[in-house]
This record gives C-alpha cells, sequence and structure tokens, in this order.
C-alpha cells in the first residue's frame, strides 16, 4: 500500500487500485510465480521466479534488477531503496536483508542478522521479525520456529526482542506513528495487534474466526491485510475494518489462474466395504461415495470446527477423525453423513490421567470400537470408546522427550487382543514389541539390535512381518572412492508360536493339503459317476427282462 492505493496479486497478474474511487489498473501482463511485491509512489517492484523487478509509473515495460543463484524476496521500499531479502550465502532457511538501489543495482547489507521482514518509523527506530517461516499455514503452532519481533530503539545496531512471550506467533511488522501493528494468534486465532515500542500495551484491532489474515502492510492512516483471498482495510483512527470488493470483470483474469488439487490434499480413508471415501483438503473434511453422488462436507450442514486429520473408519457407517478443536485435540464421531455424535476428550477417558497432546498417528481395531494411538512426545496409548476407559502403552518423562524417536509403525492383530509397534530405543536401533491389550503385557519379538520398524500382522494371526535394516553388505562405488550399502531396509518374518511352520514350509503344505483335497474330491466324483452309470445299466437290464 502507498498513500491512497493498493497494489495486489490476481492470477499472474499485478494490479492497483484506489481506496476512495476503487478504480483498476492493471500493470502488468502475465508472469509466472510472483511471491511478493511492493508499491512506490514512483512505482513498484516485484519479484518473478526468485529475481526483483520494477516498473516505473508512466512505463509499460519492466527492468530486471537482480540476477541472483538464490531466490530474492521484495520486502518493501525504505525512501527510494528496494527492501529485499535472500538467503545467497546461508544454506536452510535462513535470510538477511538488503537494500537494492533500483539506479546502481548495488546492495547494501542491513546489519541486524537473520531476518524475514523489517520496518522503520519516522524516528529511524527499526523492528524486525526472526523465524514464522510457516505463519497461516501451520495454525496455533507453538513450535520453535514461531516469528517473534526484535527491535533496536538506540539505532546503534544492537537489536532486543519486543516481547517476551515466544510462544505464539508474531509476524509482518509495520511502523504507524508510536506503535508497532504485527499479525500474530496469541488470541487463539490470526488478528492485528499493536503495541508500544517497549512492548507494552497490547491491544488486538480485528476478530478474525475463520481465515488467519496475511500481508499486512499500510500507511501512517490505514493498514491493509487479506483474509482468504479478501482484501481488508483497517482505520488506524476509529479501528474500523471494511471489506474491499475489487470490480473486476469475469474475463479479466480468464486464463490467468490455475490450481493443483493435489498439493491441497492431506490424507483419505476407504471405508471397510469401499462403499465411501473420506478426504481431507486444506484441513476439511470431505466424503463421498466411489460410484456415484455428490461430495458432501462434514460436519453436514454445520461450520467446520476446526483441521481434521488421522482418519479412521470404525465400520461402514462410522468414521472418526482427529480435529484441532482450539488449541487441544479432539476425536470427532461422524454417523454416515449426519452431524457429529460424539465428541471425545482426554478428560472423557478413565486412566487418561493427563493430556494426550497432538495426535500423530491412529489405527482402529479391526472389530471393536476401540482406537491405538500416538502423540507428539512419541508415546503410545489406547481407548475404547464404549467403556470410556484407555490406558498409556509407552509413556516417557520431560527430560528424554528429545532422545527418542517417534513411534515406527502400528498394527492391530487379526483378533483384536494384541497390537504390534515399532519402538525406537537409541540411535539407528528399534525393537518389535506386541503388546497384550486384555492383560496389559509388553513382549518384545524382536530386540533391538538393528532399526526394526513397521510391523503388520498376516490375516490368520500365525506371522509378523516387518522391515528391518540389518543387510549391510557393503559395495565399492563406482563413481565416488568409498564403499556403500545398498538396500539395507529389507522385509522380514518372525513365527508367533512354537509349532507355526516356516512361512515357506507352510506355503508347501498349503498347497499339498490343496492338492490333496483336489485328489479327494475327484475319486469322489468318480465314485459318484461309476455308482450312476451302474444304476444305469441295472435299469436298462430290468426294462429288458420286462419286454421279453
Amino acid at each position: 500500500m502507498c498513500q491512497s492505493s493498493v497494489a495486489f496479486l490476481l492470477g499472474k497478474s499485478i494490479w492497483t487500485m484506489t481506496l476512495q474511487a476503487q478504480e483498476l489498473t492493471r500493470l502488468t501482463g502475465d508472469y509466472d510465480s510472483i511471491k511478493s511485491l511492493a508499491l512506490h509512489p514512483k512505482g513498484i517492484a516485484w519479484s518473478s521466479m526468485g529475481q526483483v523487478f520494477v516498473q516505473w509509473n508512466g512505463e509499460s515495460s519492466s527492468e530486471q534488477l537482480t540476477y541472483s543463484s538464490t531466490p530474492v524476496s521484495v520486502l518493501g521500499w525504505n525512501q527510494d531503496q528496494i527492501v529485499i531479502k535472500t538467503g545467497s550465502k546461508h544454506p536452510f532457511e535462513i535470510s538477511e536483508i538488503f537494500l537494492l538501489c533500483p539506479c546502481s543495482k548495488q546492495w547494501t547489507r542491513v546489519a541486524c542478522g537473520e531476518a524475514n521482514a523489517i520496518a522503520w518509523d519516522d524516528q529511524n527506530r527499526c523492528v524486525i521479525q526472526r523465524a514464522g517461516y510457516r505463519y497461516g499455514a501451520w495454525q496455533r503452532y507453538q513450535g520453535g520456529t514461531v516469528g517473534n519481533l526484535w527491535i533496536d530503539t538506540e539505532k546503534n545496531q544492537n537489536f532486543s526482542p519486543l516481547l517476551n512471550n515466544n510462544q505464539y506467533n508474531y509476524v509482518c511488522p509495520v511502523c504507524v506513528k508510536d506503535r508497532i501493528f504485527f499479525l500474530s494468534d496469541v488470541s487463539g486465532w490470526g488478528n492485528v495487534h499493536s503495541v508500544l515500542w517497549d512492548g507494552s500495551d497490547m491491544r488486538q484491532h480485528t476478530k478474525n474466526l475463520e481465515f488467519y489474515p496475511m500481508h499486512l502492510t499500510g500507511t501512517q492512516d490505514h493498514l491493509v491485510y487479506t483474509v482468504g483471498g479478501t482484501l481488508h482495510v483497517l482505520s488506524v483512527k476509529d479501528e474500523v475494518v471494511k471489506t474491499v470488493c475489487v470490480p473486476i470483470s469475469a474475463g479479466a483474469t480468464k486464463n490467468d489462474t490455475s490450481y493443483n488439487a493435489g498439493s491441497y490434499y492431506r490424507t483419505c480413508a476407504l471405508s471397510k466395504t469401499g462403499k465411501h471415501l473420506s478426504i481431507v483438503s486444506r484441513g476439511q473434511l470431505f466424503q463421498m461415495t466411489c460410484y456415484k453422488g455428490p461430495v458432501w462436507q462434514l460436519p453436514y450442514g454445520q461450520e467446520p470446527f476446526g483441521h481434521y486429520r488421522c482418519l479412521q473408519w470404525l465400520s461402514d457407517k462410522e468414521l472418526i477423525a482427529v480435529c484441532d478443536e482450539g488449541k487441544q485435540d479432539v476425536l470427532h464421531l461422524f454417523q454416515d453423513i449426519g452431524s457429529i455424535e460424539t465428541v471425545y476428550k482426554w478428560d472423557d477417558f478413565s486412566g487418561i490421567q493427563r493430556e494426550w497432546g497432538r495426535i500423530t498417528v491412529m489405527e482402529a481395531h479391526p472389530e471393536k470400537r476401540r482406537l491405538v494411538l500416538s502423540n507428539h512426545r512419541h508415546e503410545l496409548f489406547w481407548l475404547d470408546l464404549e467403556q470410556k476407559n484407555g490406558q498409556w502403552i509407552e509413556t516417557v518423562f520431560e527430560e528424554c522427550t528429545q532422545k527418542r524417536e517417534e513411534i515406527a509403525g502400528v498394527s492391530w492383530s487379526p483378533c483384536g487382543q494384541a497390537l504390534a509397534y515399532g519402538l525406537p530405543s537409541r540411535a539407528h536401533s528399534s525393537s518389535i514389541v506386541i503388546y497384550d491389550v486384555q492383560n496389559n503385557q509388553r513382549h518384545v519379538v524382536v530386540e533391538d539390535i538393528f532399526e526394526n520398524v513397521f510391523p503388520v500382522f498376516d490375516p490368520k494371526g500365525r506371522y509378523l512381518f516387518f522391515f528391518s535394516a540389518r543387510h549391510v553388505e557393503s559395495t565399492f562405488d563406482p563413481v565416488h572412492f568409498s564403499s556403500q550399502f545398498e538396500a539395507p531396509l529389507l522385509p522380514f518374518v518372525v513365527t508367533l508360536l512354537k509349532d507355526t511352520p516356516s512361512l515357506l514350509y507352510a506355503a508347501l503344505e498349503e498347497q499339498h493339503q490343496k492338492s490333496e483335497n483336489g485328489n479327494a474330491l475327484e475319486d469322489e466324483k468318480n465314485k459318484k459317476f461309476l455308482t450312476s452309470q451302474k444304476k444305469k445299466m441295472q435299469n436298462k437290464v430290468q426294462k429288458h427282462n420286462q419286454a421279453l
């Protein structure tokens, strides 16, 4: 945003519009992968295909300013210089801020260290954003890469944290008079907030409850941001939010936009009879039949509660999923295509004395209404939906949470009385454990000498298949002067009973038994045929004697 005009990306073109008269102007033609742009009274700068372009007012052609080997993004303008960020000298996602002169095309590093956004006020005080890479995609994320703001009030290039609470995201800083405006999910959902330069007097200026706001920018009077693809203008003086309608014709963006549906797909689950298919796309739950009929969104006829994942079918008409309702994971049970039948929380089950955290894996019982789940702490537990009880199978302490890796595969037995899972114990080694649900007993069937993962029972429950990285035969690399290990992860099988034959002998025995059964059936058929022929001959002889 600049003065009373706002620039935005629609399709593959850049448009500008005045807020008062809502006059729409198309500045550029079709550009591939435009990532960011910034408006200036003299022109507009943007980044496309990892390079920076500028187009001055009154000109119809653009000029490419950078030819960098690493992607460069436009953050804004600082007087007559373009503010850009790039990680040309750093691996991974670490980036630094530079000032790009449009005339000389020279870069000047801003001495602020790692940063993803920057803003200055009228007194040349500076505020930067560090981390915050996935704001808006990881909603209510509270991990180690949340965005945080750092300020330099003394103008000596020594930055200090603005806010003490680093549990929530603080991104897209904008300096307006004596306050710093930014986007944050500190209220549980993404909204526009502001604080003073000393970090005090935090205020919430918007009340979004559906989509997260993105791309906050503005001037001393108005702030502009997007919510769900629509433009919103926040008046700084009276704190009134207005939605800006873009007056664009239907054919103006024809063939401009193409969407990849596969990029929004997360997971799916097929019902036990193959009649219904449930899909999670962009965090929302959909269901459809595999042969005819429409696609409907769950919960049917209601507003979605949050983002769904980990789908499991308990029966052909019962679907259960994990939902991040609020800041806590809950289980939603759907009855056919109707509304939610039951919502399960961690304190609804006896035996689960503490919060189960963020659920990452869920497997349903083959017959009963039971579930086995794993969480972000790499713990394992099971739940009985009918009896409303549960039991922790594997737990960790806080001091050893970072030492154990995630549970490597969970599988129910065909009878549903036991489950097998891969339990990592130390680096590059894990064991296969069978847990007796009825007696709450653990049995280690494969020791943790090697890396053993993803156990699966056979349909009859006699064998347990799993992958193991124990094939460590080295070969000489034909390209690099060293040895290499090809295909160390191979499938293995273990028998679960003493009298169970080896898998190869079992196949031979089944084939032999089938042949014997086939021979017995053939003999029985021959006997029946001979008996029928004998009866026919007797009937003929009897009729002949009667005729004589």
